[in-house]
């Protein structure tokens, strides 16, 4: 498993300063469940709520789109419409500009 907790080679230490406060540390098996796995899922979104970097680790999340397992309370799936719904939102707002 990769360490999520070590910085990408293209990101900076300012980037990633929020993953030192994670209330994952330590637990990550429970946040990259197997298919399936709804427990796990509960599990680990249940730590998210408790987390102080939630908010910071769903927007890292977004904007690192390749990323699986839960992130700041998301699942992969609720991320991806997330995503859409941004770009949706953008697409929709550059329309009425116009």
């Amino acid at each position: 498993m990769i360490d999520i907790f070590e910085p990408r080679k293209y990101e900076t230490d300012a980037e990633v300063h929020w993953k030192e406060f994670a209330a994952c540390r330590g637990k990550l098996d429970t946040f990259f469940p197997k298919r399936g796995d709804n427990q796990m899922v509960v599990k680990a979104k249940l730590i998210c709520t408790t987390c102080n970097v939630q908010q910071e680790c769903l927007e890292y999340a977004l904007n690192n789109g390749d990323i699986h397992g839960i992130w700041g309370g998301k699942s992969e799936r609720q991320r991806r419409i997330m995503r859409r719904n941004i770009r949706l939102g953008e697409s929709s707002q550059k329309l009425h500009a116009l």
